[in-house]
């Protein structure tokens, strides 16, 4: 899925971040309403910033422009605990991109057709669409989560779990003014 979702060269402590992830087991995290998948991000919870201050520092020196409602942990304890076909918003202009780094578990990305006139938002939240009920979804391409990946959120994506349970820490910078390949060199750049 070339300039869409592709695998990334970035190195990452997964063991520090198997412990920070164990950390917010405990703590009750966010539901999401149409999937099985709980997640451990940034706006529920203010305490995540200084927990998680050392990544932070870290994914920060590749773009200051984290999106609260998406950066933290995603975990689904089960093999039907996937996300149906969605995109991310933010309110600032550019690019959407996620860095997806796996800490156990396999998923896979499914990218779907993305018809702007064929979204909406759903359950009073204003920072993702999904497909109205009457669109069906039509998958162009997939890449399985077994390394780290950077994906554009502008593209309908959904997830998959191949192997539970499952975890990433996915970081999500919002306001990107680099096309996909130039960002994808920064943060390799960066982050190596």
């Amino acid at each position: 899925m070339e300039g869409i979702a592709e695998y990334i060269k970035v190195e990452y402590n997964k063991d520090y971040y198997i412990e920070k992830h164990n950390e917010v087991r405990g703590i009750q995290g966010l539901d999401y309403i149409e999937c099985g998948t709980e997640s451990h991000i940034l706006k529920i919870n203010p305490d995540y910033y200084r927990q998680w201050d050392h990544i932070l520092t870290i994914m920060s020196g590749v773009h200051i422009g984290m999106c609260e409602h998406g950066t933290g942990f995603n975990y689904n304890p089960t093999l039907t605990a996937g996300v149906p076909p969605h995109i991310d918003f933010d309110e600032r202009e550019g690019n959407r991109f996620n860095l997806l780094l796996p800490l156990f578990g396999v998923a896979k990305i499914g990218i779907y057709e993305t018809i702007p006139e064929q979204l909406e938002f759903r359950h009073g939240m204003e920072h993702w669409n999904m497909l109205k009920d009457k669109y069906p979804p039509n998958k162009i391409g997939e890449i399985v989560v077994d390394k780290p990946v950077l994906l554009d959120t502008m593209y309908l994506h959904d997830v998959k779990v191949l192997e539970a349970p499952r975890a990433i820490f996915c970081v999500a910078w919002r306001g990107i003014n680099m096309s996909y390949n130039e960002f994808k060199e920064h943060v390799e750049k960066t982050l190596t």
